[in-house]
């Protein structure tokens, strides 16, 4: 398949996260959002409000980050927070994973964790992040194969906040256990076109970044906007 320079953006989940942003930062990031269709704008919940105005006239998607980057609010609250920013317009939504019930074996605690999310977030996109920095590979394995029974859209690797970048291995462990049609999400250090282009040819389908707008401009400097690339049956 030939992937362009809008087929690339799209698979980009352009992201402004950090809780010091100013919202002069969040105006310039919505023209940076507009110079490329981009899959998803993600900001915090409470700079929802500033970004769906700014961005109503183009394709990209709005997305925020709930209970970031720890995870650790209780369901109810994350409920809360999902409906919240699903009145102020957020369309995908990345909910980070209660870490440590799943590093304490009790996974019925995860599956019903998410159960209650999909409730809440259906039909909008609702990405589960395990923050693979945090976990064994057993770990992660269980930690798909719960996200896969519960029903969400997407496993996502991790934050951008973790303690470590997210490695080629954590992915891979991830693709090989997913079932049920959820897709693959990768954040969390990537930071070069040649890696987004590997994990996709792999059967990943978005990729979390805080460069968009330099990725873009790398693929069309490196390939001419145009790349042909053979995708491996997941």
């Amino acid at each position: 398949m030939k992937l362009d320079v809008d087929g690339f953006a799209r698979l980009l989940d352009y992201s402004l996260l950090h809780p010091a942003t100013t919202e002069k930062e969040i105006f310039m990031f919505c023209e940076k959002i507009k110079k490329y269709k981009y899959g998803t704008a993600y900001v915090l919940p409470t700079n929802l409000p500033l970004i769906k105005e700014r961005l109503s006239d183009t394709l990209t998607r709005l997305g925020v980050g709930i209970s970031f980057p720890f995870g650790t609010s209780t369901t109810a609250t994350k409920c809360f927070e999902c409906e919240e920013a699903i009145k102020s317009g957020a369309e995908d939504l990345d909910v980070v994973i209660n870490i440590g019930a799943l590093k304490s074996l009790n996974y019925n605690k995860v599956l019903n964790e998410l159960k209650e999310l999909i409730k809440v977030v259906h039909p909008h996109m609702l990405k589960i992040v395990l923050e693979v920095s945090y976990l064994t590979k057993k770990e992660i394995i269980e930690g798909t194969k719960i996200c896969c029974d519960a029903g969400v859209d997407f496993v996502k690797t991790a934050t951008g906040f973790g303690s470590r970048a997210t490695m080629i291995n954590d992915t891979e462990l991830i693709l090989n256990n997913v079932t049920n049609d959820v897709k693959v999400k990768v954040a969390g250090g990537i930071n070069n076109v040649d890696t987004i282009l590997e994990l996709y040819s792999k059967g990943v389908e978005k990729f979390g970044v805080s460069e968009g707008e330099q990725l873009v401009e790398e693929f069309i400097e490196k390939y001419n906007g145009e790349y042909n690339i053979e995708r491996e049956k997941i």
